[in-house]
């Protein structure tokens, strides 16, 4: 047969637009809907949080007021103005406030009666220190329930006694009602916006497609004339120009979008900020009112700037407070101590007689008992605090396109591995890289373009049907992984309001036991994956424990004591445990040595995708749903899952060559006793888990939170290692299993690491963080395939025999990954001693010297990082 026969060179026109419609629709209709929704969930969200600000200090303010009455000596039942205090409240999203006893009388209410028969009695349980929570109670509490936030403040007797609760409730439901009503126009211009990226990037995908069609001819055409000069070609330019031009206009049309959006969000930023404004100018001139009250004069008052700055601290928005006399005379000025440079200068100037074009200004006139007007109280927002405020939502449309992206290539799983548009980027790749090296390897260069050819055309059936199978079990992990990682920005949260079983428990005890639970169980099912799937098709094995999965998390969803939910959680970790390593044990058997870094990386490129994505959704999710009802997604992603293992076809395993394996604890001696897995596993995968979370779970947030810096800062900042990992890490493992060789990219990857930790402790700062993050990123992925190819390959074919003594690669690789997760359990404890006698730059550096003291025995006991460079050279030439 022809090589001109068998190459898919020149096709026709619906065919090549058919295979860019294959990836361009789904690609543009996710970026676009995804980046809506999540814009508009942002929104609602920020507009929420000012609502919720604004409520919690109109509570301080009751609160206040009824602890300065048991202060005069008056019980809570003494004190008749209540109601009065109550009707001070003017919001109109208020529904209700209420005043109950600690035996849950309710003294005075205001507004919708039935609010308070909704209360949870945990939450009351909670505030009045009441068992179990005796050693775990709450000064505060918002929760939400019903279409309604609640607020609870405890109110604290003169001897310390907790003696009742201020209850405010907001109508949640119409405050988002009214977002989505004006953010309605939004959707016909993500429409605009979606056709128009369809339609570019389908043409653009058509081109590239078309172009790589006759490279192929050319490629073909090489072959066939035998010549021995290097081949003309266009190489990589074209394929960078034409991603270019799609990057570009993908950028161009969701920016669209998100103008859209922020026009449209203004008037809803605009209308919270100025009631918090609002709420700020009441709470004072209430104060400022009752002086007059007293025959006062303005200017016997003392304390108002105490009292402004008092104010100015729990509201973040306002920039200055200022009272003036009628006639403009200067009295008092305060300004925000946390606000920007730029913006206490123009609020010096404007209090200096310039303009106020800057600020937005709530103004009140204060005025003795006869009418008389003795002063101006002015409380200034800067506008430029209102565009900053659209642009910090605007900022996370580029964390929807990320996810958008992980999304597609996830969901289209084995469809994307066998699609036209994928196996030209491998030929793309491929025939720039042989252009460089055929002039002096011709012959070799024939070969591997036979080889790209016959993949090309599918003629290598048994690889096409491992790499449907790994691309299927990666959807499956995925899945699994995104089932957890949807529960992380609020799962500490619901274990702290568990039903502790002894009263001695925190709400931080409360909220770790049932996550060290997990990770316990996770670990300890390392070694029965193999056991299971030697005995069951791992298929059902898989899809039986997705199912199983699916029903812990509901009923981790509606669980309320503290045992039931650290039973269930460890159930959850068994399931996750189990789940990963029968899909690692399946890729195991459907690959050769040469696929197998490549197969195995795809369960941490799973992993890793997932943690992009779930916290992102899920927060958004417990924001909309509510609890519970997140609980329920996360298990109807383990159900997605279950229907993915049941229609996948029947697996074909790979001949290893490998002896009968060893079962049970003989097998698992032997694995122990093979000193190039031991090196492997002690000195780089112990030392680089603990470093991973160390550094991510540990040092970075806290070391951000004490610079002062926001939680989504320190999300931002993490996010960075999982974004290097991801890219780069298939690469590695490409490489890797190009070069035959893996121990040159796990010292790599360790010498990264340590690089990593050098970053933080030099630079500092969130500079520091991200570069930290970025680089133990980089040295993780450059380490994680050539690590699991090092333990596996150790144990099949002639290794086996002369090392292995009987052991199975499966039994190699649980053994690898339960002892590999020694360094997750040590390494919160290894932080908390070196922050102790060190400091937080201190653990760092130890974290670093433990990174580098693996990776320079592994180079003394295995071999030198160098020696791969000279040789990867000599294989290239």
């Amino acid at each position: 047969m022809e090589i001109a026969d068998r190459t898919p060179a020149l096709v026709g026109v619906k065919s090549l637009c058919l295979a860019a419609l294959r990836i361009t629709l789904p690609l543009s209709l996710v970026l676009v809907l995804l980046s809506t929704l999540l814009m508009s969930l942002r929104i609602e969200q920020a507009i929420q949080n000012l609502a919720n600000e604004r409520g919690g200090r109109a509570a301080a303010q009751i609160k206040g007021q009824i602890e300065h009455g048991f202060r005069l000596g008056l019980g809570l039942n003494d004190q008749v103005n209540l109601a009065g205090l109550l009707r001070t409240l003017k919001d109109q999203d208020m529904q209700a406030a209420w005043v109950q006893t600690s035996t849950g009388e309710v003294l005075v209410s205001l507004g919708d009666a039935a609010l308070p028969l909704r209360l949870n009695p945990a939450w009351t349980a909670q505030l009045l220190a009441l068992a179990p929570y005796e050693l775990a109670a709450l000064d505060t509490l918002v929760r939400t329930a019903s279409g309604q936030v609640f607020m609870g403040s405890v109110l604290v007797d003169a001897a310390g006694l907790r003696t009742g609760i201020l209850w405010l409730a907001y109508d949640r439901e119409r405050l988002r009602s009214s977002v989505w009503e004006q953010l309605a126009p939004l959707w016909p211009y993500a429409l605009i916006a979606w056709l128009a990226l369809l339609l570019c990037l389908t043409g653009l995908l058509w081109l590239w497609l078309r172009s790589m069609g006759q490279q192929l001819g050319h490629a073909a055409d090489f072959i066939r004339s035998g010549s021995h000069s290097a081949p003309q070609g266009c190489g990589r330019w074209h394929t960078w120009v034409i991603a270019s031009a799609a990057m570009l206009l993908t950028l161009l049309s969701l920016a669209f979008l998100a103008v859209q959006g922020r026009e449209l969000s203004k008037p809803l930023l605009l209308e919270q900020m100025d009631k918090n404004a609002s709420s700020v100018l009441h709470t004072v001139s209430a104060q400022l009112s009752r002086a007059l009250a007293l025959d006062i004069p303005i200017n016997g008052l003392t304390g108002i700037e105490a009292l402004f700055a008092q104010e100015l601290a729990q509201a973040p928005e306002v920039t200055f407070m200022a009272l003036q006399g009628v006639h403009g005379q200067p009295r008092v000025f305060v300004t925000q101590p946390h606000a920007p440079l730029p913006e206490l200068e123009l609020a010096q100037q404007w209090w200096q007689g310039g303009q106020g074009d800057t600020f937005r200004l709530q103004q009140q006139v204060m005025r003795m008992d006869d009418g008389t007007a003795v002063a101006e109280l002015d409380v200034g927002t800067p506008r430029a605090r209102l565009d900053a405020n659209a642009r910090s939502i605007m900022l996370d449309l580029a964390l929807a396109v990320l996810v958008g992206l992980v999304l597609v290539r996830e969901l289209m799983g084995a469809g994307w591995s066998r699609s036209r548009v994928y196996l030209y980027w491998i030929f793309s790749q491929e025939w720039a890289g042989l252009q460089g090296c055929l002039t002096s390897a011709v012959q070799a260069g024939r070969i591997r373009l036979e080889q790209l050819f016959n993949a090309l055309r599918g003629l290598g059936r048994a690889n096409d049907a491992a790499s449907n199978t790994v691309s299927r079990v990666r959807l499956v992990v995925f899945l699994t992984a995104l089932s957890d990682e949807l529960l992380r920005p609020f799962f500490a949260v619901f274990a702290a309001q568990a039903l502790p079983w002894d009263a001695a428990l925190s709400p931080t005890t409360l909220a770790g036991l049932p996550v060290m639970a997990f990770m316990l169980a996770l670990a300890l099912a390392q070694p029965l994956g193999p056991v299971i799937t030697r005995r069951i098709d791992p298929r059902w094995a898989m899809a039986w424990c997705a199912v199983l999965g699916a029903v812990l998390l509901v009923l981790t969803g509606i669980s309320r004591d503290s045992s039931t939910l650290i039973v269930l959680r460890a159930a959850s970790g068994l399931v996750y445990g189990l789940l990963t390593i029968m899909a690692q044990t399946t890729i195991m058997r459907v690959t050769s040595a040469s696929f197998r870094a490549r197969g195995l990386v795809e369960v941490s490129a799973a992993i890793v995708a997932a943690g992009v994505c779930g916290p992102a959704l899920g927060g958004l999710l417990v924001e909309r749903l509510g609890m519970p009802m997140t609980f329920g997604v996360a298990a109807a992603c383990l159900l997605l899952a279950f229907f993915v293992m049941v229609t996948m076809p029947r697996l074909v395993p790979v001949d290893l060559g490998n002896p009968p394996g060893m079962g049970g604890m003989r097998g698992l001696l032997a694995v122990l006793t093979n000193r190039k897995v031991l090196a492997v596993t002690w000195l780089t995968a112990v030392p680089a888990r603990l470093a991973a979370v160390a550094i991510l779970v540990v040092i970075t947030p806290l070391s951000l939170q004490a610079q002062g810096e926001s939680v989504a800062v320190s999300g931002r900042v993490l996010l960075l290692y999982f974004l290097v990992f991801m890219c780069v890490a298939p690469w590695a493992a490409r490489y890797s299993d190009r070069s035959g060789r893996r121990l040159p990219w796990v010292l790599w990857g360790g010498v990264v690491s340590v690089a990593a930790c050098v970053a933080m402790v030099w630079l500092g700062g969130v500079a520091g963080a991200g570069l930290c993050c970025a680089l133990l990123g980089l040295g993780q992925a450059l380490m994680s395939a050539p690590q699991l190819a090092m333990v596996t390959e150790a144990f099949h074919g002639g290794l086996a025999h002369a090392n292995s003594s009987g052991a199975t690669p499966t039994q190699a690789l649980a053994t690898f990954r339960f002892i590999e997760r020694i360094g997750s359990v040590a390494a919160p404890l290894v932080v908390s001693i070196a922050v102790m006698y060190l400091g937080m730059v201190g653990a760092v550096a130890v974290v670093g010297s433990i990174l580098a003291a693996g990776t320079v025995l592994m180079w003394l006991l295995v071999g030198s990082p160098l020696s791969w460079v000279t040789q990867a050279h000599s294989a290239r030439v």
